[in-house]
C-alpha cells in the first residue's frame, strides 16, 4: 500500500497544530527507524523521555538517552552520562551502539559502558578523540559546548544496545580476575572492576593500564576510588610508555596467578599483551578480549564485480546487487530490507545471517565462534560476496 501526503493542511489553532505536529514528527521518527533512517543525533523532546521507543529487531532496541552530564576527563576524552531506562541492566564488559547522523549520513559507533552496574538509573561512557575519527571528535567538541551551555535544552543520544559477549558473569567468584587495558581500553575493563568487586565480596582485581603518558590515562579519579574503597581486594598498576616504555613480561608478571584475563586496547597492545600471557602459560580459555579498536581487514581476496544477493526475511524475498566494496548489510539496507544490526563492525553478532549458497569474504577480527562459521553463519555487517549468494534473516 502507497501512502500520499496532501498537499496543504487544514488551518486549525496554534495549540492544536503543535500537538499535531509532535505526534507527526513522533510517527515520522517511528517508521523511518523502521526503515533504518535515524532520528538526528540530538533529540529534544518534552515529558517521559522513555514513552516512545521504536523496536528495530529482536533483543535491540532504539531509544533516546537523556543526557545526565558530561565531564571532561583528558584533554582529548569525555565521559557522557546517560539517563538509563527504568528496570534495565547491562552485563559488565557490553557496549552501547550510537546513532550519529552527520550531514545527512548516519554513522554507528560502538562505544563500551564504563558505569557501575550496581548504580541504578545511570550508564555511562567513554569516548576519546582519535585522529581523523569524525564521530569520537564530534562527541568531544560537541558535548564539550554543553558544558559551556551552547547546547540545546535537555539533549539526548539515539542509541542501541547494550550489546556484546565480552565481560564475566558475575556471581561466580571468589576468583582472581586480571584486566589489562590500554588507552581508551580501560572503558569495558572499569565496568568489569566495578561489578566483581561490588558482587563478588570474596574475589580480587588486578589491573595493568597502559598509556602514553600519565596525562592521557583516563578515569584516574574513578580509579584512585576504587583503590581507597577496596584497599585489599583491588590493584593498579600503570605503565607509561614515554617514561617506562611499552607493556612488558614484568608487568604481566606483577599480576601474578588470575582465574581469568580480561584484555581490551589498542591492537598493538593486545597484541602483546596476548603474546607475553602465552609465553607465561596462561591457558587460552582464561583469556578474553574486546577487539573494538582493531581496524578491520578482510580475511581473503575482496570482490571486484557487482554480485546478486537473494535476502531471504520470514515469509518474504528480496532480491537486489551487491556492488564491490559493499558489504551484504550496506546492500539490503539500500534495498529496503528490515536487516538486524547494531555496531556495524563485527563486534556484537546482532547481524548474524545464515549463509544458503555462495561464497563470501569477511573482515576480521569478528566475534563469531568457529562452530557458528562451520554451520554456516556470517555477520551481514563484514561479508562482501565473492558469487551470488542467498542468505537467510533469522527472526
Amino acid at each position: 500500500m502507497q501512502l500520499s501526503r496532501p498537499s496543504r493542511r487544514p488551518r486549525l489553532p496554534t495549540a492544536l497544530t503543535r500537538r499535531l505536529d509532535t505526534v507527526i514528527r513522533d510517527l515520522s521518527a517511528a517508521t523511518a527507524a523502521l526503515r533504518g533512517r535515524p532520528a538526528p543525533p540530538f533529540v529534544l523532546r518534552n515529558g517521559d523521555a522513555y514513552a516512545h521507543r521504536t523496536k528495530t529487531i529482536e533483543g535491540l532496541v532504539r531509544r533516546r538517552l537523556p543526557i545526565l552530564g558530561v565531564e571532561r576527563l583528558t584533554d582529548a576524552a569525555v565521559k557522557i552520562r546517560f539517563s538509563a531506562p527504568e528496570g534495565e541492566s547491562f552485563r559488565p564488559g557490553q557496549f552501547l551502539t550510537l546513532c550519529i547522523e552527520l550531514e545527512g549520513v548516519e554513522h554507528r559507533r560502538a562505544y563500551s559502558i564504563c558505569s557501575d552496574p550496581a548504580a541504578p538509573g545511570e550508564w555511562a561512557i567513554g569516548v576519546k578523540q582519535t585522529a581523523n575519527g569524525l564521530v569520537s571528535t564530534w562527541l568531544n567538541a560537541q558535548l564539550a559546548a554543553q558544558l559551556t551551555g551552547q547546547l540545546p535544552r535537555d539533549p539526548a543520544l539515539v542509541v542501541m544496545g547494550p550489546s556484546g559477549s565480552y565481560g564475566p558473569t558475575l556471581g561466580r567468584g571468589p576468583r582472581a580476575v586480571a584486566l589489562v587495558s590500554g588507552g581508551s581500553g580501560i572503558t569495558p575493563n572499569l565496568a568489569i572492576a566495578y561489578g566483581i568487586l561490588g558482587a563478588e565480596p570474596g574475589s580480587t582485581v588486578k589491573l595493568v593500564y597502559a598509556n602514553r603518558d600519565a596525562a592521557s590515562a583516563m578515569f584516574r579519579a574513578e580509579l584512585e576510588a576504587l583503590q581507597a574503597r577496596y584497599p585489599e581486594r583491588f590493584a593498579l598498576r600503570e605503565v607509561h610508555e614515554d617514561t617506562q616504555g611499552y607493556l612488558s613480561a614484568e608487568d604481566i608478571d606483577w599480576v601474578g596467578a588470575a582465574d581469568a584475563w580480561f584484555v581490551c586496547g589498542p591492537a598493538a597492545m593486545m597484541s602483546a599483551a596476548t603474546d607475553l600471557l602465552a609465553r607465561g602459560n596462561v591457558a587460552p580459555d582464561r583469556i578474553h578480549q574486546e577487539h573494538f579498536s582493531a581496524a578491520p581487514r578482510p580475511e581473503g581476496k575482496l570482490p571486484t564485480e557487482p554480485q546478486n544477493l537473494l535476502l531471504k526475511i520470514g515469509n518474504t524475498q528480496l532480491t537486489t546487487v551487491v556492488n564491490p566494496g559493499t558489504t551484504l548489510l550496506e546492500a539490503a539496507l539500500a534495498a529496503g530490507a528490515d536487516m538486524p544490526y547494531s555496531c556495524a563492525m563485527g563486534g556484537c553478532g546482532a547481524c548474524k545471517i545464515a549463509l544458503v549458497d555462495g561464497e563470501v569474504v569477511l573482515d576480521v577480527p569478528h566475534c563469531l565462534t568457529d562452530r557458528e562459521r562451520a554451520d554456516g553463519y556470517v555477520l551481514a555487517c563484514v561479508s562482501r560476496p565473492t558469487s551470488p549468494c542467498t542468505v537467510r534473516v533469522e527472526r
